[in-house]
């Protein structure tokens, strides 16, 4: 057993304050005034939170800044979906619309508000560790994950940083993902059943 994370949320708090930041910094680097306005009216986040519930407000503009999705995947609603999963072959148009749906309801749910923060709250864990992190991901925080695993008291730790993903790097980078979790991954976990 081993646990993996991809997209790793650290330190909810702290992870909110560097998206919104980034929000800031990339539309005045674009001078994009309808972005500045809207961003500086909800404002930085609380302990995590956003004025009136707008976190996916600001998630609307960290997609349009390539915060969320990297390069030819990022910056437009269009070039998104068919890197979204329920937009593969597999899944019906019904199954696009239980994925919005689904992830809305998550949002909303006491957990999914709950602001954690494993720097402080999870010290050590009895199973191999291995984070996959997008380099341009500002949904959550590859730094804050490098961080969290270097203290981290486990008994193994890896850390791999995609070059070319956001937030999704077993989507952006699908093919160097699987190779990973195939060739490392899993024989590191077989090496542990064995």
């Amino acid at each position: 057993m081993a646990y993996v994370g991809i997209g790793q949320v650290i330190n909810a708090a702290d992870n909110e304050t560097i998206s919104y930041n980034f929000c800031i910094e990339q539309a005045e680097k674009k001078n994009d005034k309808r972005a500045l306005k809207a961003l500086k009216e909800i404002g930085p986040p609380i302990n995590g939170f956003y004025k009136d519930d707008k976190l996916l407000l600001q998630r609307n503009y960290l997609n349009k800044f390539g915060g969320i999705l990297y390069g030819k995947y990022g910056n437009s609603v269009i070039n998104t979906l068919p890197k979204i999963p329920c937009m593969f072959k597999e899944y019906s148009f019904f199954t696009m619309l239980n994925y919005i749906s689904a992830n809305e309801y998550c949002l909303s749910q006491p957990l999914g508000q709950e602001k954690v923060d494993f720097l402080k709250e999870v010290k050590s864990l009895n199973v191999p560790v291995i984070l996959t992190m997008g380099k341009y991901d500002y949904n959550t925080v590859s730094s804050l994950a490098k961080k969290w695993l270097e203290q981290l008291d486990a008994p193994y730790k890896k850390f791999y940083l995609f070059e070319k993903s956001g937030h999704t790097p077993q989507w952006e980078e699908s093919e160097k993902w699987n190779a990973l979790f195939v060739n490392e991954i899993l024989q590191y976990a077989k090496g542990i059943l064995s």
